[in-house]
């Protein structure tokens, strides 16, 4: 019983958080530098559908697409998905998956505030390619071109981590940055002959 009002606490958080996430990485995209990257000179991101089930902590018989729609579209339910984990067990799952709702609702403030961030993060078993975080949450992505979400976790896992300096924002489809959302015109000046041609007339 217990674990039945769980999920449908779950259930709810999820439609909500779906929404946050459609508008936040399927509807724009990101391009991002910060002085402490090493790997590349900027990072662009983004989100699919089926990058959203990967950030719940929860395994779903769905394919990861319908499950995003089914939350999206409010009609996901408690049989639609399940704690069930080879790594883990059922009660860490549980705690892992509210972490992780708590932290989803928390998505729109990512680039809001002070941001840290780390190429070649690793936490236990968890790699990623870069990490981006605030102190509501750790968002993780797999870059192999562009950079997706691959995880996520509750709070600032970030340790010695460096500032982002520019976030620039486009709609999904559109060729170039036409908003800067996080930082100013001198650092946008100073990254100018790397990221010029990506960029309007800002």
């Amino acid at each position: 019983m217990k674990q039945n009002s769980l999920k449908n606490k779950l259930k709810e958080s999820y439609i909500i958080s779906a929404e946050l996430y459609k508008n936040l990485f399927i509807d724009n995209e990101y391009l991002i530098t910060s002085s402490s990257f090493q790997n590349r000179d900027y990072y662009i991101i983004y989100g699919n559908r089926d990058n959203f089930l990967h950030l719940t902590g929860v395994h779903s018989k769905l394919k990861s697409a319908e499950f995003f729609d089914r939350a999206i579209y409010g009609t996901l339910t408690e049989h639609d998905f399940d704690f069930s984990n080879p790594y883990m067990n059922t009660r860490d799952v549980i705690g892992c998956a509210k972490k992780k709702a708590k932290a989803l609702l928390k998505l729109e403030s990512l680039f809001q505030g002070e941001i840290e961030t780390k190429e070649s993060f690793q936490k236990g078993r968890i790699k990623a390619d870069l990490a981006l975080s605030n102190q509501f949450l750790t968002l993780l992505f797999v870059a192999p071109d562009r950079a997706r979400p691959k995880s996520m976790l509750g709070g600032n896992m970030i340790k010695n981590g460096g500032k982002i300096d520019l976030v620039l924002r486009r709609k999904r489809g559109e060729e170039f940055f036409s908003e800067l959302i996080i930082g100013s015109d001198e650092k946008l000046d100073e990254y100018r002959p790397l990221i010029g041609y990506k960029l309007t007339s800002l």
